[in-house]
């Protein structure tokens, strides 16, 4: 809608698409807290235990973003970057067939991205606990990981779904 005679209760409902997003971001938040105090609870700093192969669960604090950059000033960043995929969330799902694709990605992105600013807020610091090798992440790093790879699909298939539409709608020359 969005028209000049739309009604203040057409308005005020609330997309499904952001009905969707919110309920997956929720989750996402949700498990991921229950995941971090889990490990909080159980585990001091440094602390730990082998799960297979090469991974392990350890109790990990991580003051800095994206590997560790930005230590003790992580936070400013965090909101600005939850800003900004909102904000590209709605310029994309207005214009794009993947309505459902890109909630899902989105999401995702917004329930990581939540997950792990709670942490910054509350504590000052990120705790992660999937351990391999150097890395550490959490299931917010899972998930804005999967988000933005769903996301990244989502745009491909509709950019390939756009150029060929307008191929196969070119029009055919005739002689005369």
């Amino acid at each position: 809608m969005g028209g000049v005679g739309e009604s203040a209760v057409e308005r005020s409902r609330t997309s499904p698409r952001w009905v969707a997003l919110l309920a997956i971001a929720s989750a996402v938040v949700a498990i991921d807290q229950f995941t971090k105090e889990a490990v909080r609870a159980s585990f001091e700093p440094g602390e730990g235990m082998h799960a297979w192969g090469t991974y392990w669960i350890q109790h990990f604090q991580n003051t800095g973003v994206a590997g560790g950059g930005l230590e003790g000033r992580a936070l400013p960043l965090a909101v600005l970057s939850m800003l900004a995929v909102v904000l590209l969330y709605e310029f994309l799902a207005q214009r794009s067939g993947a309505r459902l694709t890109l909630a899902l990605g989105f999401g995702l992105l917004v329930g990581g991205g939540l997950g792990n600013l709670v942490d910054r807020w509350r504590l000052g610091l990120v705790t992660d606990f999937i351990r391999n090798g150097e890395r550490a992440f959490n299931i917010a790093d899972v998930a804005i990981f999967a988000g933005g790879l769903i996301v990244l699909v989502a745009l491909v298939a509709s950019l390939v779904r756009i150029l060929f539409r307008s191929l196969t709608a070119q029009p055919t020359r005739s002689g005369g």
